[in-house]
């Protein structure tokens, strides 16, 4: 969906967008077919709140989808709640307070959701997909207290010789119920 941020009303500017499932499998296929969407496609409602050149694209959205737990393998359905947070500021702003090409300049953390648009257009999609691509793990598991895949994190309990490892023995303390104490 396009929308013209020097043409909305200074304020809230309440705006829909949708993504079929078609283009939900076109983003999610970015991510090494690790998923695929679980539903018709979303619909979300994004406020655009415009201040002179700035715009701030506040919204949250669900998407479902549907993968393979990188621990056991098994088909796995998940909701990611997404929140999208991110400010437009038209690419003129940048050229205005160019830097020198010998200068630096450190960015904080609010200068990493910054989009710098050129013309008169921004793609409201684009940005759903770079937050669904941002947030979505790249390793995907299914969460499980009781996944069998969890089996490798299981220190070993003894050697051929029958004696523990003293070396897990720090381990094997954390691991003990907490009304059994320490050894």
């Amino acid at each position: 969906m396009l929308v013209r941020p020097r043409q909305l009303r200074i304020g809230s500017n309440p705006t829909t967008v949708s993504l079929s499932a078609e283009e939900l499998s076109t983003i999610l296929g970015e991510l090494d077919t690790l998923y695929e969407p679980a539903s018709e496609g979303i619909h979300t409602t994004l406020d655009l709140q415009r201040t002179g050149d700035t715009t701030l694209v506040v919204g949250r959205f669900t998407l479902p989808v549907r993968f393979s737990c990188a621990r056991c393998a098994e088909s796995c359905d998940a909701l990611h709640e997404i929140a999208l947070r991110w400010t437009l500021l038209p690419k003129s702003v940048l050229d205005d307070d160019r830097l020198d090409e010998e200068e630096e300049r450190e960015l904080s953390a609010d200068d990493l959701d910054v989009s710098f648009y050129e013309g008169d257009e921004v793609d409201l999609a684009e940005l759903v997909r770079e937050a669904i691509l941002l947030e979505l793990p790249s390793c995907p598991h299914c969460g499980l207290d009781a996944c069998p895949g969890l089996g490798y994190l299981a220190a070993p309990t003894a050697e051929a010789s029958g004696d523990p490892d003293p070396r897990w023995a720090a381990l094997a303390a954390l691991r003990k119920a907490p009304g059994e104490g320490a050894s």
